[in-house]
């Protein structure tokens, strides 16, 4: 099959794009929050590193898969 040739071969593929949209929904509600609560200083500082640590989630597995990309398809 034509697509399978597209994926990577370990397989893992869609398992950390399904963890990459988990972490970005994480950002996204942290961010809903971070906007509703942001008069109060505390909670915003919170929410704030909510979004940062869930996007830098979200980059590690672009990075894994940018890594796996290019071990398969640029040997």
């Amino acid at each position: 099959m034509f697509l399978k040739k597209l994926l990577p071969a370990d397989g893992n593929f869609f398992e950390q794009l399904n963890q990459h949209a988990g972490h970005m929904l994480d950002a996204a509600k942290a961010l809903s929050l971070l906007i509703e609560h942001y008069p109060n200083t505390q909670l915003r500082q919170q929410y704030t590193q909510a979004v940062i640590d869930a996007e830098h989630r979200a980059d590690e597995v672009t990075h894994a898969l940018a890594e796996q990309d290019r071990r398969q398809y640029r040997r």
